[in-house]
């Protein structure tokens, strides 16, 4: 009898571990839907990022940062193409990605029981951060614009922590010239 109900407890364990893991996927398969539903795909990796089995795995952060980089994604292609997007949701999300993908690289970059490091998302992570850049100034012009002086401050911050971060300034050779993006950040 004991032997059952220690198998029925793991069996139970394993499925409430598995099930976050499940949340995990089923957020990012949300955002990434023909039709996106983004406030459920939050709710989703919100609940795996407080959860014991799910918030210490680089995945789930990386997956968050990915979920609020296909917000901004799909708002900025209505830009592009001559469409009016929601501007405030696009660079809500926009600044939200930067939070995530640091602490994804963090957990990312952790020794894993052998002592090596081995990263899986930092590449993909550098990519995106680099792409979206040049936003982070057009964010903050647009809360400067809208009389959001913190946000918009928050916004010329992220840039310059961005721009100075190891993760993208790894690899690359360093150089003397600055940016002149770079330098108006700094004076906003």
């Amino acid at each position: 009898m004991k032997k059952l109900g220690f198998t029925l407890g793991l069996c139970l364990l394993a499925s409430v571990s598995f099930g976050q893991k499940k949340a995990v996927s089923e957020a990012l398969k949300l955002a990434k839907d023909a039709k996106p539903n983004f406030a459920e795909a939050r709710t989703n990796i919100k609940g795996a990022l407080e959860n014991e089995e799910t918030k210490n795995d680089a995945k789930t952060w990386y997956t968050a940062g990915q979920i609020e980089d296909l917000q901004f994604t799909v708002e900025n292609t209505k830009l592009l193409m001559g469409g009016q997007p929601d501007e405030a949701t696009m660079y809500n999300a926009l600044i939200n990605i930067y939070p995530y993908f640091v602490k994804a690289n963090e957990l990312d970059n952790l020794p894993d029981a052998k002592g090596k490091v081995k990263p899986k998302f930092a590449k993909d992570i550098k990519s995106t951060l680099k792409a979206n850049l040049p936003y982070y100034m057009n964010g903050g012009a647009y809360f400067f614009e809208q009389k959001d002086y913190k946000k918009s401050y928050d916004f010329f911050n992220q840039y310059i922590e961005i721009a100075d971060s190891k993760l993208m300034k790894d690899g690359e050779k360093p150089t003397e010239t600055v940016d002149s993006t770079y330098i108006f950040a700094n004076y906003y």
